[in-house]
């Protein structure tokens, strides 16, 4: 007898076409879902901003980028603890020369009713005052400006001359005034005092002053330091407060 082969390979031909259908829709469905399920990228896209002319910026948006005029107004300080008016700090420094870097000495509180010293050191640090080489003498106050404003200060020396005087308020770097006297070669002082002068924007409130004196040890000069507030019609000479502290000098 003979068999029936092309039965079977009818059969044989319709199962895998089904398996193949089957495995196909299967693929789809996965690769459908993950598609559908898969996370959005946080990542943003390039952005392709034109420049816009100069021209086209608003007011409100050149007004936020103008640069303020005028000078810049210091706010005011905390005033330290058991400040008293009448009293100021000086702090003493040596250097044998020029280039040499400067060594401190001590600093004393002086009973100080106006802004006026000079460069011989005070009593309390007259044991460790250099005899040769250059000193520097920072001499601190605080005062109160009573008004926000453009203060003027000012520095006066008489006597002996002084090689720098620098005027900083609030701890600015730049300062408010900078001065010498030069006495010559033979120490021929001007028989007129030396002035200077410079001005700061202060908001009402506590301000410090400090004023850095540099020269040669064994100078003696005299300085005052002046103040006119917005409106005065002259200076008047600075009057400090400083904590007075145990064992200042008088």
């Amino acid at each position: 007898m003979f068999k029936n082969t092309n039965g079977r390979h009818s059969l044989h031909i319709v199962r895998w076409a089904a398996i193949t259908i089957a495995v196909m829709l299967g693929l789809s469905y996965v690769v459908g879902f993950f598609q559908h399920h898969a996370p959005t990228s946080t990542t943003p896209a390039p952005a392709h901003a034109t420049p816009a002319h100069a021209g086209a910026a608003s007011p409100a948006h050149a007004s936020t980028m103008a640069v303020p005029s005028g000078p810049i107004t210091l706010p005011p300080q905390p005033m330290p603890p058991g400040a008293v008016q009448g009293h100021a700090q000086i702090a003493l420094a040596s250097a044998p020369n020029q280039q040499a870097p400067w060594t401190d000495l001590g600093a004393a509180v002086v009973t100080a009713p106006t802004a006026s010293l000079t460069t011989t050191a005070p009593r309390a640090l007259a044991a460790v005052a250099p005899s040769s080489g250059i000193m520097r003498l920072r001499w601190r106050g605080w005062f109160s400006a009573q008004t926000a404003g453009t203060y003027t200060m000012a520095a006066s020396i008489s006597g002996g001359g002084v090689g720098d005087l620098a005027l900083r308020v609030d701890g600015v770097a730049s300062p408010v005034l900078s001065m010498r006297r030069n006495c010559g070669l033979w120490g021929d002082c001007p028989s007129t005092p030396t002035t200077g002068a410079g001005s700061v924007a202060l908001a009402a409130g506590w301000h410090q002053v400090v004023a850095t004196i540099k020269t040669d040890a064994g100078s003696k000069a005299d300085i005052t330091i002046y103040m006119r507030a917005p409106g005065a019609s002259a200076p008047v000479v600075l009057m400090p407060s400083w904590p007075a502290g145990a064992g200042g000098a008088k």
